[in-house]
């Protein structure tokens, strides 16, 4: 993945600048989630749900990667309905 900065912002590269940052997003929050931090942090398994103004599918879709399928659930019927 080629990630551009601009003094230490990320300002990505025409219009896959975005996903990037989005998978980026995703693959740091399975990261925790695999690692076990989000239990040590809040005690129990939570779901982190990555979104901007709307629910795009690919934030979607990055959010059902991002974490464990038992505990997305929730969402994934929320969003469909």
């Amino acid at each position: 993945m080629d990630v551009t900065y601009d003094n230490g912002v990320y300002i990505g590269k025409g219009p896959e600048g975005v996903f990037d940052f989005v998978k980026m997003l995703s693959e740091i929050i399975k990261d925790l989630h695999e690692c076990g931090f989000i239990v040590e942090v809040f005690g129990k398994s939570i779901p982190i749900i990555i979104h901007d103004l709307e629910y795009s599918w690919y934030m979607v879709d990055a959010t059902e990667e991002a974490n464990p399928k038992e505990i997305i659930s929730d969402f994934k019927q929320y969003y469909t309905q």
